[in-house]
């Protein structure tokens, strides 16, 4: 399991390892090429990291050798550099003295350190914050500090245990181009853990994929595409004379109830998260958008204070807000959370708005001949009549929120519907898309006619 091309420079060789009775990694064998990025993927807690702890000799093996260029693996005679999932600065030295770390440790001459200290920092842009300490500089110049410190070493191997899996999406995207530049410049062999498998084909020249525990290489899939790689190349898209046949979704639906995805997750634990998701958005675009609408039908002052905001806001599409909280703030739960609130707030107003209009204007004069209050008319008359407009924008609203969830995953997530999708389309899988698109469907219908259930049951009396 190697590319042709290349001279074997790592060689794993039945590496097991358990803990206790417990199997985490059983009879691994595979061989990395020099100066090749391989890229492991597999589902969350199948044993990534003890592999990694194992391949750096943090941890012993429980059977099985790991050689480097024909040599045991020894880290006090090869350089082995590990990048850890957190940034990992020393607060009391400097950017320079951080990224120098290992060529102190490895003991290399003061000229040739600083030979080597100047380029990497130069490579990685950080040559001007090379006298500042981490508490002084952004995230992704600390995340780049602790990759020019594993590549300043001239590492035989270089450890990467899924290293950006806490940035934004758009800091990500920019960190992995940086990363690919150090890599092709200084022709260091690589081998980067990763859940994301779109983070893997956009970064290695060769995929494997673990299984859950014991972990085995349930799968070594190539990457034929030339760097620097862009997300919108053709290659990336799934050709268009692609088509799923029922009996292949069919089959995926019953594989995947069970068996995880290449993300760790099977299919209902996707379809829960997005539910969650969806459920906050929808519940606050209906907590604030109902008594708000209701306000500003009746209440001058409310509708003069939120009426221009609100003019504002309506026409701008909700799939329309996504690039640009994207750019903001990255796309984690509330991020998600505000674009379907945004999207599902704007019908929420304008129905609780129209059906105070209907209120029966022969009922507020009755009301008014007894005396009652605008709060009182509003309280006995306005609401009332309001509901059948309201459970309008219950349904309505549900729609939007679904389908605002659904586009946000698309762009920029690691769980969900949406994601699924995305993901089906990337690794080429149509009958994936057509599952994940069918489940969208079923979960959404099931949703809205238990509030048309809700709503038959409140309402009767009302439509008698």
């Amino acid at each position: 399991m190697i590319n042709g091309d290349k001279k074997a420079k790592v060689v794993v060789s039945n590496l097991t390892r358990k803990f206790g009775d417990l199997l985490v990694l059983d009879d691994l064998s595979f061989t990395v090429g020099e100066g090749e990025f391989l890229s492991i993927v597999g589902p969350t807690g199948c044993g990534k990291t003890t592999f990694l702890n194992c391949l750096s000799r943090l941890l012993p093996p429980t059977k099985g050798n790991i050689f480097i260029d024909g040599e045991l693996a020894d880290p006090k005679k090869h350089n082995i550099s590990f990048v850890f999932q957190e940034p990992t600065p020393m607060p009391w030295r400097t950017v320079e003295e951080n990224v120098s770390f290992g060529m102190e440790i490895k003991g290399f001459p003061k000229d040739k350190m600083r030979e080597r200290l100047n380029y990497i920092m130069a490579l990685v842009g950080l040559s001007d914050t090379a006298h500042l300490y981490p508490n002084q500089i952004s995230a992704s110049m600390m995340q780049r500090l602790t990759v020019a410190r594993a590549f300043a070493v001239d590492p035989d191997l270089l450890l990467m245990d899924e290293p950006y899996g806490q940035l934004t999406v758009k800091l990500r995207y920019y960190l992995e181009d940086e990363l690919i530049k150090l890599w092709q410049t200084l022709k260091s062999t690589v081998i980067f853990i990763t859940h994301n498998i779109e983070e893997a084909v956009y970064l290695a020249e060769r995929i494997l994929v673990l299984s859950n525990k014991p972990a085995k290489i349930k799968a070594e899939i190539k990457v034929n595409l030339p760097h620097p790689r862009k997300l919108i190349d053709p290659q990336f898209l799934v050709p268009s004379t692609m088509l799923a046949a029922p009996s292949s979704v069919f089959q995926l639906f019953l594989v995947k109830l069970t068996d995880p995805n290449p993300d760790g997750a099977v299919l209902s634990a996707h379809v829960w998260i997005s539910i969650q998701e969806a459920g906050i958005g929808y519940l606050l675009s209906l907590l604030i958008g109902l008594p708000l609408g209701l306000l500003m039908g009746w209440f001058t002052v409310v509708r003069g204070v939120f009426r221009p905001l609100f003019e504002i806001i309506r026409p701008i599409p909700p799939i329309a807000w996504i690039p640009l909280y994207i750019f903001w703030f990255g796309i984690d739960l509330w991020g998600k959370v505000f674009i379907i609130w945004i999207g599902g707030v704007v019908p929420c107003v304008i129905n609780a708005w129209a059906g105070v209009k209907m209120t029966n204007p022969t009922l507020i004069q009755m009301a008014r001949t007894y005396g009652a209050t605008d709060w009182q008319i509003f309280k006995k008359l306005c609401i009332p009549s309001a509901l059948p407009m309201v459970f309008g924008a219950l349904q309505i609203t549900l729609a939007i929120c679904w389908t605002n969830l659904v586009a946000a995953e698309l762009l920029a997530s690691d769980s969900g519907l949406g994601f699924l999708i995305s993901m089906g389309r990337r690794l080429a899988l149509p009958e994936m898309v057509v599952l994940a698109m069918v489940t969208v469907g079923v979960v959404g219908a099931l949703i809205g006619l238990a509030i048309d259930a809700v709503e038959k049951r409140l309402l009767a009396g009302i439509r008698r």
